[in-house]
């Protein structure tokens, strides 16, 4: 940091962002596995992160379980009367 300007942040990092601003459920979804996992969702340490709440390593996570649910939703909803997709 020069000049009191702010670190620069990784790209990674800036993607995460990207990612579970495209989505409110992803964040929602991301602190309840850290919940689930006995993690505080907004703890900041090594070796989450440096400076980002615990919570953002669980966004591929979360985002990939909502795609999956999603991807059930749209299946019934293509096949009315049907319990679920062919084994």
């Amino acid at each position: 940091m020069l000049n009191g300007a702010s670190p620069v942040k990784p790209k990674a990092q800036l993607d995460l962002e990207k990612i579970a601003a495209a989505d409110p459920r992803i964040e929602f979804v991301a602190r309840a596995l850290c919940r689930a996992r006995g993690i505080d969702p907004d703890f900041v340490g090594f070796p989450y992160p440096p400076g980002e709440p615990v919570w953002e390593t669980f966004i591929i996570e979360a985002r990939d379980l909502i795609a999956g649910d999603d991807a059930a939703e749209a299946w019934l909803a293509r096949h009315p009367g049907r319990k679920g997709p062919p084994d």
